[in-house]
């Protein structure tokens, strides 16, 4: 006779002697799936982990591989303006930001947050935009930073980007998480240059501006 061990419910081993129960939970041998764990049957737990692990990841990559798109944009009363702005502070220089409205035909292909971008096809987008979209640039220089601090200098500049449009929008979408405090509806749209193709479009006007 053999000795036995318990290992937990439903779990036996047995030394010695042949024959028996091994290793498993109850009983069955090892690859053994028991009854429903075929087709139609039960998934076990371990695989359904598994999968939705795998979903989780999947949606992860399609999504940071996602381009922006005008969805945000399609909600919106038109003209939709998108706004981002560029340069942090009096060391960096001045806060720059830009406004664009884009074209209902003829967008350029290929806008996208202008950080993702090499610097020879944020060139080509910024002179493309310059020439279908209508742009606007706000502009807020190192002294008035100091005086204003750098968080009212970026929303000022919003502001006069959006007011260099010469034409009121019906909506404006910004990067961020913040608003400034104007007349005008807005939404803001966190990472919003990844999102909205409008702001992607100002990003890069705001990173590659004219001398």
């Amino acid at each position: 006779t053999g000795r036995v061990f318990r290992l937990g419910p439903g779990w036996r081993r047995r030394r010695g002697g042949g024959g028996g129960r091994c290793g498993c939970p109850t009983g069955r041998r090892p690859g053994s799936l028991g009854a429903g764990a075929g087709r139609g049957g039960a998934i076990p737990q371990a695989m359904r982990s598994a999968s939705i692990k795998l979903a989780k990841t999947a949606a992860i990559r399609h999504g940071a591989c996602a381009m922006p798109s005008l969805k945000h944009e399609k909600l919106c009363l038109a003209p939709v303006a998108g706004v981002d702005e560029a340069g942090r502070g009096p060391l960096a220089g001045p806060v720059v930001a830009a406004a664009v409205i884009l074209p209902a035909k003829g967008i350029p292909r290929g806008i996208d947050d202008s950080k993702k971008l090499a610097h020879a096809d944020r060139a080509r987008l910024h002179d493309r935009l310059r020439a279908c979209a209508i742009v606007g640039i706000g502009i807020v220089e190192a002294e008035e930073i100091d005086t204003l601090n750098i968080y009212w200098a970026t929303m000022k500049a919003m502001t006069l980007a959006v007011e260099a449009l010469g034409c009121a929008p019906g909506h404006v979408l910004v990067d961020g998480n913040r608003l400034p405090k104007w007349g005008f509806a807005a939404t803001p749209i966190v990472k919003g240059d990844s999102i909205s193709l409008s702001i992607a479009a100002a990003s890069i006007i705001a990173n590659k501006r004219d001398p």
